[in-house]
């Protein structure tokens, strides 16, 4: 089980982080670091089938259909995937038969004719072009079976965790409480009053140019995405992580194998990039473009196809991104303004480490200390939650969220939590579909897997519009200025903000 009551001080002098990945904390701005350990890195591509342990799912197929429906994991049957796999191994046997036989008549008919036997010959080439076309007809078969058999394996979602909770996200078990609840006395004000008031936002402008869900920040609310951006990044830098720039664009197979599909296949999560140039039809090709959901799915994608050196793990890294996400639903008065939005800035944190419990669990400690030190130097009242097993994505093992108050949220004024960072540990589910391997670990018994896969964690360092709705609603004042945490005052400049003079 991993633990979650952590000290972070303590943490950034244990956590075995390679040399070259470590990072001054002295140097607040400037970063300086030694010579980084390079990994090989040629592959142009990811694997064209993932490598899933069908012969585990094979093995029991009960237990990954149970685990399927407690994650409420729709299109999974395991069940026809076992079958599919029985199938394909029946179906290969027989055409290594039916080759092996083929090339046993090829060999006579080579025989017979040095001996000049031209009657045995003919009626051998007879029978050699019949198994050629039995071949060529079983090699399809083979070919359609395995499709098949990917297609619905490629479904099945990572195991839970033993401790993690059942059910749905009522569930979710209280981890722990960060900050003080803010002693407002005086009904707070929602994050899109307060923001209107100071001229940090334009929704009308957003709607108009892009549609609804899209929205522009400026003035003060423009510094202070910047803000959050630079005080996420150089935390991650002090807990040991690499700062990457990667592209918001990736290869619709590289979101797929990172496990971001929606639960309901009616529906999707990506904006498309289809260049004018393109044929329709190209649009669900593997090679197709998407815009990126998060950092997450380039930072894993870039190790595709590749083995990482365990000197050169755990591989920690930091990145600023925007998240383009084509959610549908309902929207409402907890859903309106920033908090849920189709584009937004993210910094994301990914890793990762050897294929082992202890080596996951550092890096998801030191994840979580940027998390909980973020709520600290940004003075929020949050809660820390274990989710349940249906709030785990395909990819997760473990998942916790951490959900700030938002006075402005909910019925009457009450005020309601609202997420604003997640983590997840996702074992080797995603590396096995990437093909992100390392090497043997030392002493390890005749027998086990010589390349074993990496496991993979992520989390999110700041979501930016959510982190600007709970800092507006926590710190107003009952003149509708905004209390500033000291943390961002270097970048915006002021203690207060304030509405613009008339």
């Amino acid at each position: 089980m991993i633990q979650t009551k952590i000290t972070c001080s303590a943490l950034k002098r244990s956590l075995s982080v390679p040399a070259a990945l470590r990072y001054s904390t002295s140097a607040p701005v400037h970063l300086a670091r030694s010579s980084p350990v390079r990994v090989a890195n040629s592959a142009t591509h990811i694997p064209a089938r993932p490598s899933l342990n069908l012969k585990a799912i094979a093995a029991d197929p009960h237990k990954y259909q149970r685990n399927a429906e407690l994650r409420n994991a729709t299109g999974v049957d395991a069940h026809k995937t076992a079958a599919l796999y029985a199938q394909w191994g029946q179906t290969k046997y027989q055409l290594q038969s039916l080759q092996q036989q083929a090339n046993d008549v090829a060999k006579e008919i080579k025989h017979l004719a040095k001996a000049g036997n031209k009657d045995a010959m003919t009626s051998l080439r007879n029978q050699g072009s019949e198994l050629k076309a039995q071949v060529k007809d079983l090699s399809k078969q083979v070919a359609d079976v395995e499709a098949a058999l990917f297609a619905e394996a490629v479904h099945i979602p990572n195991f839970s965790e033993p401790d993690v909770p059942i059910g749905p996200e009522s569930n979710a078990k209280l981890i722990d409480l960060l900050g003080s609840k803010p002693a407002h006395t005086f009904p707070p004000k929602d994050h899109v009053t307060l923001a209107t008031h100071l001229d940090l936002i334009d929704l009308p402008a957003g709607a108009k140019v892009t549609g609804t869900s899209f929205y522009y920040l400026k003035n003060a609310g423009a510094l202070l995405e910047l803000a959050l951006a630079q005080l996420a990044t150089q935390i991650a830098i002090r807990h040991g992580f690499t700062p990457i720039s990667p592209p918001d664009v990736v290869k619709r197979s590289v979101s797929a194998a990172c496990g971001f599909h929606p639960r309901d296949p009616r529906q999707t999560q990506n904006y498309s990039v289809v260049h004018h140039a393109e044929a329709a039809s190209a649009a669900d090709s593997p090679d197709a473009l998407v815009l990126a959901a998060t950092a997450e799915i380039p930072l894993a994608g870039m190790h595709a196809n590749s083995e990482i050196p365990r000197a050169a793990l755990p591989r920690m890294y930091v990145a600023f991104g925007r998240a383009f996400r084509a959610e549908s639903g309902a929207r409402g008065a907890d859903t309106r303004g920033l908090y849920r939005v189709h584009q937004f800035s993210k910094v994301e944190l990914f890793a990762l480490t050897e294929p082992t419990a202890a080596a996951s669990k550092a890096v998801w400690e030191a994840i979580m200390c940027v998390q909980r030190d973020m709520m600290q130097a940004l003075e929020l009242h949050a809660r820390v939650l274990l989710m349940p097993t249906e709030e785990l994505g395909a990819a997760a093992a473990r998942k916790v969220d951490m959900e700030a108050y938002m006075p402005g949220r909910g019925a009457m004024g009450v005020g309601e939590w609202g997420e604003v960072s997640s983590m997840s540990a996702c074992t080797d589910y995603q590396a096995r579909r990437l093909g992100i391997r390392t090497e043997q670990a030392p002493g390890k018994a005749v027998g086990s897997e010589a390349r074993p896969f990496v496991y993979t964690l992520n989390g999110t360092a700041a979501a930016i519009p959510r982190l600007i709705v709970a800092i507006l609603e926590q710190h107003q004042r009952e003149d509708g200025s905004v209390y500033v945490p000291k943390a961002l005052r270097p970048w915006l400049g002021v203690d207060v903000l304030q509405p613009p003079e008339a």
